[in-house]
């Protein structure tokens, strides 16, 4: 089975992250839900690719945010 996200149907992908423990290890399950709001995968694996392109993004943590310092207001 050949899958790739922007070219295989949604819900090819998501039988196969529903049926077939490889795919728990790997970013899949956690693109589905963005692939389900919008119809158009490719549009949406092209602007991931953009956006993780630019240093900013590219070193931004999801879970946690970026590494940059921040600035505290007292008051």
């Amino acid at each position: 089975m050949h899958l790739k996200v922007g070219h295989s149907s949604a819900e090819a992908l998501y039988v196969a992250a529903s049926s077939k423990n490889e795919f728990l290890k790997t970013p899949l399950p956690y693109i589905l839900p963005y692939l389900k709001a919008h119809d158009k995968q490719a549009y949406l694996v092209k602007r991931c690719r953009d956006l993780a392109a630019d240093l900013c993004m590219k070193n931004y943590h999801w879970q946690g945010g970026g590494s940059e310092p921040v600035e505290r207001k007292d008051g």
